[in-house]
Formats: structure tokens, sequence, C-alpha cells
């Protein structure tokens, strides 16, 4: 199975967004404890 770089790029930039978003949440949540 071949994925293509513009397609495994997307999934990157995707799952990584993501994760930083998830960051923020939990340090907006912490530092606001």
């Amino acid at each position: 199975m071949v994925i293509s770089i513009t397609e495994y790029t997307v999934k990157f930039h995707v799952k990584f967004r993501h994760w930083r978003h998830s960051k923020l949440l939990t340090d907006n949540y912490f530092s606001g404890s």
C-alpha cells in the first residue's frame, strides 16, 4: 500500500494540529486551576 507524500503530510498536519490544540487546552486548564 503506497501513500502519497501529500496525503501523508496532510494526515501529519491534522494530527499535529489536534495534538497542539489538546496541549493548549491542557495548559490552559492547569494554569487556570
